[in-house]
């Protein structure tokens, strides 16, 4: 009995966490990712724009945002474009924003970053680009938050960071 009961909740739990799960996919470019329910889909016009080259596929923002955070999302984008166009990020000023080679679950994507702000908020904005049969696809990740102690955009980021493992091409 015991054994039997256990093995309901497991499914529960499966069933729920899977549930839980909300995915989105572009026909056109063959691409989609997976996000959590506390997330929500927002329109690509809504958000930030698709760099030169690209096109706003999909966008999602955070239902719940941190203490002093006044607004986090995340955007896929889309273009086609050679090897060497998709290497070269019209936002890398110099050598320093040189793009950094970083790794997500078994996908390589290169990466730059940059301080966003104005007099009254500051936020951050990572760019991620992967290059895939003509295509370059970018998939940015920011959150702005009031210049204050307390307003904490990493752990904002960090959440839209983890998309980028649930990235997915074809069918």
């Amino acid at each position: 009995m015991k054994v039997v009961f256990t093995a309901l909740i497991f499914v529960l739990l499966t069933a729920c966490s899977a549930a839980a799960q909300m995915s989105f996919y572009d026909k056109e470019f063959k691409v989609g990712f997976k996000y959590p329910a506390t997330m929500k889909a927002i329109s690509t016009e809504a958000s930030w724009a698709a760099n030169d080259g690209f096109k706003g596929l999909g966008a999602v923002s955070l239902r719940k945002l941190h203490r002093g955070v006044l607004n986090a999302s995340a955007i896929l984008s889309a273009g086609a474009m050679t090897q060497q166009a998709c290497d070269q990020f019209a936002d890398a000023f110099d050598e320093k924003d040189k793009p950094q080679q970083v790794k997500f679950g078994t996908m390589a994507y290169k990466k730059i970053e940059w301080v966003n702000g104005g007099t009254e908020s500051e936020g951050t904005v990572e760019d991620y680009r992967i290059y895939r049969g003509g295509v370059c696809y970018q998939f940015t990740v920011g959150a702005t938050g009031q210049r204050h102690p307390l307003a904490d955009t990493t752990s904002s980021v960090s959440q839209l960071r983890a998309l980028l493992t649930t990235l997915h091409f074809g069918k």
